[in-house]
């Protein structure tokens, strides 16, 4: 490890025992909680938790978006000479925003430390950009490893169009008396039981990019995964080609969340479905590495276990969520329609129209 790795490391381990002593036991054992909302910024209402936790989860995003690119940097082929550049700047981002972010939710909201909040992104987005460039056939030839580097090239792409949809939201905050931090699962449950308003197109593009950017960056450590255990062979290639194709839908359902809400959810099962037959093929290379190396290897076995424990949790998960998203989608429709009927009799007319003729998307 490098001396910005070895930061990083400790800079997560920093913030995961500081956000530790915010939630749970710690933060009834500890007056560190007690202590931030007596006497700093953060407020008790539930208006200020959400935003103090959706900057948590941004600056939680910001660690594991370093790590997967210094992976990046060591394992995937790229233009040896912007690899320093891109380093320096993934250094330099994560140093920067991490800080600014916990300072701004619970020590000091100056517009001073936000804008070195904004600043540290800037700087990990350019990071990103630099990588993909260095990746590119402009700067590397793609004759050799063809299918591998145009793979790892296009779900990069992804993640980063991904990540861009949420600068899309948020570059509203100020213009658009709708657009304010949410907690997308709070407000979904609130929507679906009629408690709350419908999602408005802006808070769908949020929702997507929540989704997309945490399933993407799934799709891009995975790869880097098969690189690590030095996959070859018709599996490997195979497994490339799962892994290009359910990134490319993952993007596309993440995309129509807005415009074809109530299908966008099972496009995206199409996509993930692909990614995860390409991380059982990651699962028998590790199955195979761990028969080689021995079951007392403590990486090769953490990353065998932790792959099997992900795939079943996520696939409960979406079972179990599934119904839920279905029922949040006919509870849109529905109040759609009333919306109709209340202020647009011929708006109305054209929403039958539509749905007669495709009831697979207005279900």
């Amino acid at each position: 490890m490098n001396k910005g790795e070895k930061s990083l490391f400790l800079a997560a381990f920093l913030t995961i025992a500081f956000f530790a002593t915010l939630s749970g036991p710690l933060a009834e054992a500890l007056p560190i909680k007690k202590a931030l909302l007596a006497w700093g910024p953060a407020e008790e209402e539930f208006e200020d938790f959400e935003a103090r936790a959706i900057m948590a989860y941004h600056v939680a995003a910001v660690v594991v978006t370093s790590a997967l690119a210094y992976l990046a940097l060591r394992y995937v082929d790229m233009d040896s000479g912007l690899k320093p550049l891109a380093a320096k700047l993934t250094t330099a981002g994560w140093v920067v925003s991490i800080p600014s972010g916990v300072v701004f939710s619970y020590f000091w909201r100056s517009p001073v430390v936000h804008t070195l909040w904004i600043m540290g992104l800037t700087l990990m987005f350019t990071a990103a950009l630099v990588i993909l460039y260095a990746m590119s056939p402009f700067r590397i030839s793609w004759r050799e490893n063809t299918l591998e580097r145009a793979t790892f090239f296009i779900t990069g792409v992804c993640l980063v169009a991904s990540i861009i949809a949420g600068g899309v939201y948020a570059s509203h905050f100020g213009f658009d008396k709708d657009t304010k931090p949410i907690l997308l699962e709070h407000h979904s449950t609130k929507e679906y039981r009629g408690l709350g308003p419908a999602a408005t197109p802006l808070q769908l593009v949020a929702s997507g990019h929540a989704h997309g950017a945490i399933a993407l960056w799934g799709a891009a450590l995975m790869l880097i995964g098969f690189k690590w255990v030095g996959a070859r062979g018709r599996m490997y290639k195979w497994a490339l080609i799962l892994a290009l194709v359910g990134s490319v839908i993952t993007l596309v359902g993440v995309s129509v969340v807005a415009p074809l809400r109530p299908i966008a959810h099972q496009i995206i099962f199409f996509g993930i479905g692909p990614l995860h037959v390409s991380l059982f093929f990651l699962w028998l290379y590790l199955l195979k590495k761990l028969k080689s190396v021995g079951w007392r290897d403590p990486v090769t076995f953490g990353l065998f276990f932790n792959s099997t424990a992900h795939s079943g949790s996520s696939d409960f998960h979406r079972s179990v969520s599934s119904y839920a998203v279905e029922r949040r989608s006919e509870s849109h429709v529905a109040h759609r329609r009333r919306n109709y009927l209340q202020h647009s009799p011929l708006a109305y007319v054209s929403f039958v129209i539509r749905r007669s003729y495709f009831p697979t998307i207005y279900r």
